[in-house]
């Protein structure tokens, strides 16, 4: 059966037994049935807002524009896209957002700019600056990129598990502090490592080396009362400059050593003792060098030009003694 337009010159539907139905626009096929279905020659118009393309037994696959939005939407299962080349672009097709590949990569682009691509061994970060961001959710908030390796049997509930943690101060004009964190053998993930607002670097557990070396024989570190520098291994320690100084913490002087002139000793930022080019000297009137448990013996300048050598103890003597001759 089948309807056709006045003199019969246009065809407007047919209608076959045991097969198709057939619905033309101005002579033209456009839709029609078949075994497994129906099949619509251009395109397929809902032209109302709010009104759903509807698919699926129960309608659970929907598809439908809200007059401000596209929305496609699935209610049962996965909602699946698939493809050997699948991407999702802009609408004039100009520029692609994601691109994934049957076997390859996955690709997330930015303003038409590949940014990020999955490979064989993990992720690759196109050059750029900066190449990544990790930012908190809320003002205030630290942001942490977390890094877990995996147990031998593939698990990562008591994995390695290492953390950078950008904390924002705030009360210094937005300065920031970054933080390493690791986990210890006790199962608990603590700060190794800071560096503050003033780029001060801070290992903040006593007895925490630093250790520098092929074989960490340079160690550096507190153990909660003292400061060490400890050369544990084969060779000596040295302090290279070409003035070296040991000073307290109120920047007064200890120790002196100039190169190519003197060592020098220091008592409450007085110099005591240094070496000359002909041998040593103690500098300063009045004191001078003792001898003995009890400093009994004593040599020493007094300011007044006179030179002595005394002997402080009124239990015993002052004995003066040569193998030759005193002159």
């Amino acid at each position: 059966m089948s309807f056709h337009g006045e003199g019969g010159s246009e065809t407007m539907a047919v209608f076959t037994k045991n097969g198709a139905v057939e619905l033309y626009f101005d002579n033209t096929l456009r839709f029609l049935t078949n075994s497994i279905g129906a099949q619509c020659q251009g395109d397929f118009s809902i032209p109302l807002d709010n009104e759903e393309l509807r698919i699926g037994a129960g309608n659970d696959l929907r598809a439908y524009h809200n007059g401000a939005n596209s929305v496609i939407s699935n209610a049962t299962g996965e909602f699946r896209i698939v493809g050997d080349d699948v991407r999702l672009m802009k609408a004039d097709q100009s520029e692609p957002y994601f691109v994934g590949s049957a076997n390859g990569g996955v690709e997330l682009y930015y303003d038409n700019s590949k940014k990020l691509e999955t490979t064989a061994n993990g992720v690759s970060i196109e050059a750029g600056s900066p190449n990544l961001q990790v930012l908190a959710n809320t003002d205030g908030e630290n942001a942490i990129l977390t890094l877990i390796g995996r147990t031998a049997a593939g698990g990562v509930g008591t994995a390695a598990i290492c953390r950078i943690e950008a904390e924002s101060k705030q009360s210094s004009n937005s300065a920031s502090e970054m933080k390493f964190k690791t986990r210890t053998t006790g199962n608990v993930i603590t700060t190794a490592l800071t560096i503050d607002e003033n780029q001060h670097i801070n290992l903040p557990i006593d007895n925490q080396k630093l250790k520098l070396g092929a074989s960490a024989d340079l160690q550096i570190y507190h153990d909660g009362s003292n400061s060490f520098i400890s050369d544990t291994g084969t060779g000596g320690l040295k302090i290279l400059g070409s003035a070296v100084y040991i000073k307290n913490v109120n920047d007064h002087d200890m120790v002196e050593a100039i190169s190519g002139g003197a060592v020098s000793l220091f008592h409450d930022n007085s110099k005591k003792f240094e070496t000359v080019s002909d041998g040593a000297a103690i500098p300063v009137d009045g004191y001078g060098l003792k001898i003995g448990a009890n400093n009994d013996v004593r040599l020493y300048h007094e300011t007044n030009n006179w030179s002595y050598l005394a002997h402080y103890n009124t239990s015993g003597n002052l004995g003066i003694e040569s193998v030759n001759d005193i002159v």
